[in-house]
C-alpha cells in the first residue's frame, strides 16, 4: 500500500504526524495517571486558545464587525487599568518594604492618616497569623 502511495501524499503524512511542537502547546496541559489495582487509567485535561483556521478567521469577522475606534477605546482602557493596577501594586510593595525597615520619609504623615485602613498593620497581622 506505501509503495501506492505519491509522494505529495507521503510528505503531507509525514506532516501531519511530525507537527510543529508550537501548535501542540496548551495553556492548561494536566496529565494525571490512577494506578486502581491491576489497571491503570490516564485523564488528560488540556485548555488553551483554539489555534486552528477556521475558529480564527471566526474570531476575525467577530472582531471586524466593531468599528475601529471602539476596539482601540477598548484595548487603551484595558492597557490603562493593567499600568494603573501595577503601579498601585508596586506601591503597595514599596511602602510595606519602607515600613518593615522602619523607615520615616515624612514624620507628619502616614498612609493610614490618608487611607481608611491600615495597610502596615494589616500586613503585620498577617504575616504573625502565617507564623
Amino acid at each position: 500500500m506505501r509503495a501506492e502511495l505519491t509522494q505529495q501524499q507521503l510528505a503531507e503524512i509525514r506532516r501531519a504526524l511530525v507537527a510543529p511542537d508550537n501548535l501542540h502547546q496548551h495553556s492548561l496541559d494536566l496529565r494525571v495517571t490512577v494506578p486502581l489495582y491491576y489497571r491503570q487509567y490516564y485523564f488528560v485535561l488540556l485548555g488553551g486558545r483554539d489555534r486552528r483556521r477556521s475558529t480564527l478567521s471566526l474570531e476575525l469577522n467577530r472582531l471586524n464587525r466593531y468599528p475601529k475606534w471602539l476596539r482601540r477605546s477598548l484595548y487603551f482602557a484595558a492597557t490603562g487599568g493593567m499600568v494603573v493596577t501595577g503601579i498601585l501594586g508596586l506601591f503597595v510593595v514599596l511602602y510595606l518594604i519602607k515600613s518593615f525597615a522602619g523607615l520615616d520619609l515624612f514624620s507628619n504623615l502616614h498612609l493610614s492618616d490618608i487611607l481608611p485602613f491600615d495597610l502596615y498593620g494589616t500586613a503585620q497581622e498577617l504575616l504573625k497569623g502565617a507564623k
